[in-house]
């Protein structure tokens, strides 16, 4: 089975695993983010029987019902597995606590993005809803377009994965992406993705993740938790796939918080996964913004051994510490930013206290109080990273 992102990256399944460190440089997380990606891309098998074409209505009704008694007991086998019996489903309401954001529920988000969709601004600023597909997940995100953005001039574009407690409806003011006014030193963390466009001058894709926002199942599931570690970060793949696939140039990818590690495993295991990974490092830059090693680990800080362990036995773990190494290993322009006084994440879960030695990646710690928000002396750095 050949697995396809696009006409131009292939995904790796059958390949041996010896054959594979023989191709590239050794990646701590290489299996793991091939299997990832090749989960996504599968669909639940029907029964053959299901492919072979017939005339008989009654044959074909039958066969259906059949299908489905079959297949409901084993999707929830499945779930249960895949969910450690819901507990990745209850670990999750805690690190996408967004999925009970009472201030931005579904209707109050998709009521702000539509009107902020179609709203026509005098400068030629503007936003428009997109949908983002791969394999199995299904999104809704936006670009926001900078004032006079022509897309014949420039090709690049800026991903930005959001912290735990945000929507991207909380990111707009005056339905434009909300900035810091001139002058003030340090931002607040609703003004992230404006501040960094209002530096870059180039379009914005933003998304919710799954259970969250725009991306918030209706009727009475809305009630329960859905999202968890493990589609988090199937969501930060589907939305950098949308970015390389849709965008031809460099791809600025900023993750805030939880969302510096979705973006830092999401990159990893994309460039895992593809046989263009090359192609794909000389056009992406990752920034990882105040963000942690693990999210046990910012739960359990004095025993990070054990967090992590118990972490991967609930599946409910997001390592970026593994990430970070494996792209340390490649050619990607990294920067991770700090706050020195942070608190959210504890030191001793910071990933900024634990890189691994690349000449690819560079940080920067502020000497300011903050969290998810980019100050300026942070912005400063990541114009001097980038130019």
């Amino acid at each position: 089975m050949d697995l396809t992102i696009n006409s131009q990256f292939h995904l790796l399944d059958n390949k041996d695993s010896s054959i594979i460190e023989a191709d590239r440089q050794p990646c701590q997380c290489s299996f793991k983010s091939r299997n990832r990606v090749q989960k996504m891309t599968e669909t639940r098998q029907q029964l053959s029987v299901l492919s072979q074409s017939t005339t008989n209505s009654w044959a074909s009704t039958f066969i259906n019902l059949c299908d489905r008694i079959i297949s409901t007991p084993m999707d929830l086998v499945n779930w249960m597995k895949e969910t450690h019996f819901g507990i990745s489903k209850l670990v999750g309401a805690r690190l996408i606590s967004a999925q009970f954001d009472v201030d931005h529920t579904q209707q109050q988000s998709q009521e702000i993005i539509e009107t902020v969709c179609n709203t026509k601004h005098p400068d030629g600023y503007r936003t428009e809803k997109i949908s983002m597909n791969y394999g199995s997940v299904n999104l809704t995100g936006v670009i926001c377009y900078p004032p006079d953005w022509n897309e014949n001039e420039n090709s690049d574009c800026i991903l930005y994965h959001n912290p735990n407690g945000h929507v991207i409806s909380v990111f707009f003011s005056d339905n434009k992406l909300a900035t810091t006014p001139e002058g003030q030193d340090d931002g607040l963390v609703t003004d992230t993705p404006g501040n960094l466009q209002k530096l870059k001058k180039l379009p914005v894709i933003l998304y919710d993740y799954r259970g969250t926002g725009i991306n918030k199942p209706e009727g009475i599931w809305r009630y329960l938790p859905t999202a968890t570690a493990e589609t988090a970060i199937q969501d930060g793949i589907t939305a950098l796939h949308y970015a390389l696939t849709n965008f031809s140039g460099n791809i600025t990818i900023l993750g805030s918080s939880m969302g510096g590690g979705i973006a830092t495993i999401s990159l990893a295991n994309y460039l895992d996964a593809t046989n263009d990974e090359k192609n794909i490092e000389s056009r992406v830059n990752l920034i990882n913004h105040d963000s942690y090693t693990t999210t046990s680990c910012v739960m359990i800080p004095q025993y990070p051994s054990f967090a992590n362990n118990f972490g991967s036995l609930l599946n409910s773990h997001i390592d970026a510490q593994e990430a970070m190494q494996c792209l340390s290993h490649r050619d990607v322009k990294t920067l991770v930013l700090a706050h020195e006084d942070d608190n959210i994440i504890p030191k001793e879960a910071r990933i900024s206290r634990f890189l691994p030695e690349s000449d690819n990646i560079s940080k920067y710690t502020s000497e300011r109080s903050g969290h998810a928000n980019l100050s300026k002396d942070q912005l400063a750095a990541i114009n001097n990273n980038t130019e």
